[in-house]
């Protein structure tokens, strides 16, 4: 791939995805609500989905949020990780009071309704939410973009900036201003990439245009097409000084919207490309990205051969798996050669010339199993595919191995 070519990939996936990101917008007069909504929504979780909930019980400002917690402190996954936990139950019980019950039953309407996707971090978001809206509520009058024209009145030296101030920054001056005060640092679980988040389409914000978010659905794009090797360091500023070489028609944050668009499975409706062979199919700059979907681990790809799966292997962990299973053999009494042979589709472990072991991975678990062993062999977890050549044939890898027919040539006796 060349710089040209990646131009022209950038190109098509955000002139796509434009009537969709053209919708991404936010007023500075709701910067409140922006904060919540945005500040949060991390690790998968649909944190605007959650807020209409708070919206529904008018608890969803700073203000009220933040009077929530007394004792804002760290998460504690036992003190804060589930609904049975101390305290969400204090909650329940109005030990926070009013709002706090109605904090706890939004918590419990998007779980138990299933609203939208929590993510894997979900509790410990809304943790950060609380703490959040708390400090800012003690020390800022509970208003985030009170506590930004103070954070950059500070810069200035001055004392104090008004909002037409703080939004007719340009992107130099709202940079230094990053550089030097990393305004995020005040605020518990929100790093730079969601304070740009946060601000990245405020309409009156004249920085705004210049805020790059690298998320990881931009990360995902980036590994997968293969443009990621002309970026002089795989994070934020690496990408924003590429993307500014390439001198596209678009500002960052148009790119950043595209691109996460494309990619998002958010966005997955319409857009979702980049993940499974069926969308790369009809992608129609797939014949210039190198399609490495082997770089995203545990993600199962299809290349040139449909029916035949692959999965990314971790080749420094091989033979320290192999060693591990070298053993377990040995304790069997095979006395033979054990080997791991490599084809295009697979890898195979081999007891003289014979295929022996495989890998069962099912919608709950993985484990590796010798077919005249009913024993598991409890391994640790080897980032390379056993599996029999002939099963592939007639057999799913996703059924039990118990319940196959072993066949006779494979079958290894004592």
């Amino acid at each position: 791939m060349t710089t040209n070519q990646a131009k022209e990939i950038i190109f098509y996936v955000v002139k796509k995805t434009e009537p969709r990101w053209r919708q991404y917008t936010a007023e500075w007069e709701n910067i409140n609500q922006v904060f919540i909504e945005r500040g949060f929504e991390q690790g998968g979780f649909h944190c605007f989905k959650f807020c209409k909930l708070l919206e529904q019980k008018d608890i969803y400002s700073i203000e009220k949020i933040g009077s929530i917690l007394d004792d804002a402190r760290k998460y504690d996954r036992e003190y804060a990780g589930s609904l049975n936990a101390e305290f969400y139950l204090n909650l329940k019980d109005g030990k926070y009071g009013k709002t706090g019950v109605l904090f706890y039953e939004s918590v419990k309407d998007f779980l138990e309704k299933r609203i939208g996707s929590p993510g894997r971090v979900f509790w410990n978001k809304i943790w950060c939410m609380l703490v959040c809206c708390s400090y800012l509520l003690k020390h800022y009058d509970g208003d985030f973009g009170h506590y930004l024209k103070r954070k950059f009145a500070e810069f200035k030296k001055v004392k104090e900036i008004s909002d037409a101030e703080l939004l007719s920054t340009d992107t130099q001056e709202w940079e230094r201003f990053k550089k030097i005060k990393k305004p995020w640092e005040e605020l518990y679980g929100i790093g730079e990439d969601m304070f740009n988040y946060i601000l990245g389409d405020i309409q009156q914000a004249r920085f705004a245009s210049n805020l790059y978010k690298f998320d990881s659905a931009n990360q995902h794009f980036f590994k997968v097409t293969g443009i990621a090797k002309f970026l002089s360091s795989f994070d934020n500023d690496g990408a924003v000084r590429f993307l500014r070489k390439l001198e596209l028609p678009f500002t960052l944050r148009e790119i950043n919207k595209g691109i996460y668009t494309y990619c998002s499975k958010t966005e997955a409706k319409n857009y979702g490309f980049c993940y499974d062979s069926a969308k790369c199919a009809i992608c129609r700059v797939n014949g210039l990205c190198e399609k490495n979907f082997h770089l995203i681990k545990g993600k199962k790809i299809v290349k040139n051969e449909p029916k035949l799966q692959r999965w990314e292997r971790n080749m420094d962990e091989k033979e320290n798996g192999l060693e591990k299973i070298r053993k377990e053999l040995r304790e069997k009494g095979i006395k033979e050669d054990i080997t791991i042979t490599e084809t295009k589709y697979y890898y195979g472990l081999k007891i003289g010339k014979k295929l022996v072991l495989c890998k069962i991975v099912t919608k709950s678990r993985e484990y590796y199993q010798l077919p005249w062993d009913k024993r598991q062999l409890k391994l640790p977890p080897v980032e390379f595919i056993l599996e029999f050549a002939e099963w592939c044939k007639t057999h799913s890898m996703s059924k039990e191995v118990s319940k196959f027919e072993i066949p006779e040539d494979l079958i290894i006796k004592k």
